[in-house]
């Protein structure tokens, strides 16, 4: 592509060096320097930026389309050879056979492998049954519904963490008889029964049947056990407090 070509004014929507972009072979193009854009009609330069955000956000989705469409090859080879946790030998050499037929580099590949593996585990899901996941010691959850899970357990601890600060503050001021606490303390009581709620929908139980130790099931044990006396204590003056205000 000419250097006259890139230079080139144009108003229109698909600018010529745009056009040739889509023809030519991306490594032979040359990288158009801000003294050269600089010299452009901005209709140019918006025209340019969005056909180039448009082309990288084509680009990341086909990208994603080719790891789940790689991850069902995987899923369709492990149906075919009886092994769906992918351990065989016999599977592995087709996989590696697989992948050595692309040409590609260990630098290429490597981060590919990874990125398919994730999508694998997110299919194996949709073909294996409940039964045959805990057979063979994995999770029911897909690695998306984890990272869902990851993120809203974080939310509810920095939540948690939020609500005992802010009661704990509250409380000084109502010590030092600050003004409008008492009507904080009461609104960060309820976050804080709020955030512990959430925070305990956020166990999961199927780690507790399926991946804990007895030494981890006793120490959780002894920790919902302590949580309880604390609620069943609080709950009690909570009462008390209920008839009086009843009265």
């Amino acid at each position: 592509m000419s250097t006259e070509m890139a230079r080139r004014d144009t108003g229109d929507k698909t600018p010529a060096y745009l056009e040739a972009l889509k023809a030519a072979d991306p490594s032979s193009l040359p990288f158009m320097q801000v003294d050269e854009l600089a010299e452009k009609p901005q209709e140019f330069l918006v025209a340019a930026g969005g056909a180039f955000a448009r082309e990288y956000a084509q680009i990341k989705h086909r990208e994603t389309l080719l790891l789940k469409q790689m991850a069902s090859i995987l899923v369709a080879l492990r149906v075919q050879v009886g092994d769906l946790t992918g351990t065989s030998y016999a599977y592995r050499q087709i996989v590696g056979e697989m992948y050595r037929a692309s040409g590609e580099g260990p630098e290429t590949l490597e981060p590919m492998k990874t990125a398919v593996r994730w999508h694998v585990q997110n299919l194996l899901r949709r073909v294996m049954t409940s039964r045959e996941l805990r057979e063979k010691g994995l999770l029911e959850t897909t690695p998306l519904e984890r990272a869902r899970d990851l993120r809203e357990a974080n939310a509810a601890i920095l939540a948690g963490i939020a609500a005992a600060a802010s009661a704990e503050e509250s409380s000084q001021g109502r010590a030092l008889g600050r003004k409008g606490s008492e009507v904080k303390a009461t609104a960060d009581l309820l976050r804080l029964a709020r955030a512990a709620h959430s925070l305990v929908t956020k166990m999961n139980s199927g780690v507790v049947e399926q991946h804990m130790t007895s030494g981890q099931l006793e120490a959780l044990d002894a920790e919902m056990a302590a949580m309880q006396t604390a609620m069943a204590a609080l709950r009690r003056r909570l009462k008390k407090a209920k008839a009086a205000a009843s009265e």
